[in-house]
């Protein structure tokens, strides 16, 4: 059954409270969970990948409203890894762009550890892989791995490769993509004219070396971006909106955020904008003075249904079989999942076929 109609209604409560008192927009609970209801929060912080942040909420509740000790003791456990792992991605960051620059290249960090920068504590959010986006487009990028390493695998918009550092690497050449070519054409354009973008770097909290990191403007476009091609990809969590409610926080001037919506404008993200900033305000309180767009109720109640449906990119989604590793079953999962957003988003969903099998054949001509 889908899990989102079976969820209690208090823990849904108390883990969008729970949220809150970790960002500051709350002091304490609507009540005190029992003990299996504090089981079922844990369970949604680790399929939204929020353990660490949450963990930070707990210091700040009310002793009454405090999980089990057992339970509190396996949190506090959760999030000391989660600081480990996020030194050791660091410091592996911070290597890359050093090789990468010593060859002559230049590269920014994408999402993870540049953003992790953004929240108070940023050894407490969650993190994945390293993902470098490197100048030059795909063939001087993907040659330039070839020379370094084997070349695991290449996709439309970034390789893998045997990296000189214990974090698994994507290396970009483009650091993302849209379905809808006229918009894809776009997205391009605008990526082409950020050579500016490589020169801002940023000296890692931790002391782990210094790393380069988009501008808050253009992160102000490329994580929603991103948010959104996930959306119709695997699925999104909780962490990607957080991760966004945290650049947004970052403000930027009118004109700043002019030149940010008019992107989204000529990008056909509009609704998504919208659906993000209703997500942004009813999760985590985000103030009226910090929304980019009126929130649009209908497509944020969508999108927040999927998030809690799926969990971090899907991971959590009964409803699609990844058993079946078939080329041709899996596109046929990509389209059923999908047909649910063709009203919304159709000159985005209706290209998704097309796109796809362009870049399938495109990966074995580089």
């Amino acid at each position: 059954m889908n899990r989102r109609l079976t969820m209690n209604t208090n823990i849904k409560t108390y883990f969008f409270d729970l949220i809150k008192v970790a960002i500051e927009r709350k002091d304490s609970l609507s009540g005190i969970p029992t003990s299996e209801e504090w089981k079922e929060i844990y369970t949604l912080a680790k399929q939204q990948t929020i353990v660490g942040i949450l963990f930070s909420a707990l210091e700040k509740l009310p002793k009454e409203q405090r999980p089990p000790r057992p339970l509190l003791l396996k949190w506090f456990a959760a999030t000391e890894v989660i600081r480990e792992t996020n030194s050791q991605v660091n410091a592996d960051a911070a290597k890359m762009c050093e090789v990468i620059r010593k060859d002559g290249l230049r590269c920014v960090v994408l999402k993870g550890q540049g953003i992790a920068t953004y929240y108070p504590d940023p050894s407490i959010r969650q993190c994945g892989d390293i993902d470098l986006w490197i100048e030059g487009g795909s063939k001087k990028v993907i040659n330039y791995l070839r020379t370094k390493s084997d070349v695991w695998d290449i996709f439309y918009t970034h390789a893998e490769y045997e990296a000189p550092v214990s974090t698994k690497v994507e290396v970009h050449h483009h650091p993302t993509y849209l379905y809808n070519p006229v918009y894809l054409k776009r997205l391009n354009h605008y990526f082409d004219e950020q050579d500016s973008l490589f020169e801002n770097s940023l000296e890692l909290p931790d002391g782990s070396g210094k790393i380069f990191i988009p501008t808050v403007e253009f992160n102000r476009y490329y994580i929603l971006q991103h948010i959104y091609k996930h959306y119709f990809g695997e699925g999104i969590g909780l962490r990607q909106l957080l991760d966004y409610y945290y650049v947004v926080l970052k403000g930027g001037t009118e004109e700043s955020k002019k030149r940010t919506m008019e992107l989204f404008k000529q990008t056909g993200m509009l609704r998504f904008v919208g659906a993000a900033m209703w997500v942004l305000q009813q999760v985590f309180d985000l103030e009226d003075k910090y929304l980019l767009c009126t929130p649009h109720e209908k497509a944020g109640k969508q999108l927040l249904d999927e998030i809690m449906i799926a969990g971090n990119f899907g991971a959590y989604d009964t409803r699609i079989n990844r058993s079946n590793r078939n080329l041709v079953f899996k596109v046929f999962n990509y389209i059923k999942r999908n047909i649910r957003f063709v009203t919304g988003y159709p000159k985005e969903i209706l290209f998704e076929i097309p796109m796809r099998t362009y870049m399938y054949i495109w990966k074995h001509f580089v």
